[in-house]
């Protein structure tokens, strides 16, 4: 689901400003964009991962922009963040950092949600998600019935030919 998200529907994309062009790398593997649009070697990209779950779009960006950008990750689920620095490891690659950490407007501490069973739905506002996930079955729910409902006329349809 998350890698779908990210390196096929390039969705986190839409959140990201004025990112530059891939550099030609990703581009032979697919990727869009022209050459015209490459950092310059003294230019960095520094790219601030919050909520960085496993660490996904920080191997996307470094794919993406291999030799020009620098990603902090920030996550603040512990053991979420254990398998984040885990993978950053593996990579050996310093210029991917992870910090375990919350961002907010201001100082303190404050409580989150943890789901062990799925990490990435963690969150520090639970009714919120909640919410979201009403919806979301919701959604799902009237689709399978229209989904039903389009199977059942087809069968019909196909009794009366």
């Amino acid at each position: 689901y998350l890698y779908q998200e990210i390196f096929i529907e390039r969705c986190y994309e839409a959140a990201v400003l004025r990112l530059p062009e891939p550099e030609p790398a990703m581009k032979r593997e697919g990727g869009g964009g022209n050459d015209s649009g490459n950092l310059g070697e003294k230019q960095r990209l520094n790219i601030v991962d919050v909520g960085a779950n496993i660490g996904l779009f920080a191997l996307y960006c470094k794919r993406r922009w291999p030799s020009t950008s620098r990603v902090l990750c920030i996550e603040p689920m512990r053991a979420t963040s254990e398998v984040l620095r885990h993978n950053m490891d593996a990579f050996k690659d310093s210029t991917l950092c992870v910090e375990v950490a919350a961002a907010s407007k201001s100082q303190g501490e404050v409580a989150f949600q943890f789901f062990p069973e799925m990490p990435g739905e963690s969150t520090r506002h639970p009714d919120e998600r909640s919410h979201r996930q009403r919806v979301f079955r919701r959604r799902i729910e009237s689709d399978l019935a229209k989904m039903r409902g389009a199977k059942t006329a087809s069968a019909a349809a196909a009794g009366k030919g």
